[in-house]
């Protein structure tokens, strides 16, 4: 995406064929590096997200009749031997939302219980607002991967897995851009105050 942004935003954007929620991951983290909208760079990126858009909607088109219409929505199953089709639930869910946040966080599935880097979070967000410019990419993956968990956690199935939960995984890798510098400074600077003190 650096060196061919069309090519590397088009690519990309595959992944809605995979889970079509990836829709809210693609603009932010396609003009992540740009400084500006009207930029090349940003114009090719968008171009690229755009054309991957289309064939996903001529791909909907072609095999269940409506663009908008995906695999999600057309899910086989059995009632009493007999198949039919059913429509998988979307996000946006007000009412899972607001609900059940001690097991989002803390249960068997929940995000901190596999992932305890994410108790550091509001010193991450605070290390790098301070020099928000120069960290303005990682801000943006940072903010980009919170927005994903907050639509994740409206979402009626969010605990349909196993192991963790499979769906913030996306979060999860954004998160960590960030973490594992802050990650690495703080050690070196306890490691410094140590050998400081040592002396």
């Amino acid at each position: 995406m650096r060196s061919r942004p069309f090519l590397g935003a088009m690519i990309m954007s595959l992944s809605v064929f995979v889970r079509p929620t990836h829709l809210l991951l693609l603009v932010p983290l396609a003009l992540a590096r740009s400084g500006s909208l009207k930029s090349s760079k940003t114009i090719e990126s968008l171009l690229g997200i755009a054309t991957t858009i289309l064939i996903f909607l001529l791909a909907n088109y072609y095999l269940f009749g409506n663009p908008l219409l995906t695999s999600y929505q057309r899910q086989p199953d059995f009632i009493n031997g007999e198949p039919v089709l059913f429509a998988h639930p979307f996000g946006l869910d007000m009412s899972t939302f607001f609900s059940n946040w001690s097991e989002k966080l803390f249960g068997s599935k929940g995000l901190l219980t596999y992932n305890l880097s994410f108790a550091a979070f509001p010193f991450v967000l605070l290390h790098l607002w301070k020099d928000r410019i120069k960290q303005r990419f990682q801000i943006v993956c940072l903010l980009t991967g919170l927005a994903y968990m907050l639509y994740i956690y409206s979402y009626p199935m969010w605990d349909v897995t196993v192991y963790g939960n499979r769906f913030l995984l996306p979060t999860i890798y954004l998160y960590l851009l960030s973490f594992i510098p802050f990650a690495g400074q703080l050690e070196s600077k306890l490691r410094a105050q140590a050998h400081t003190e040592a002396n």
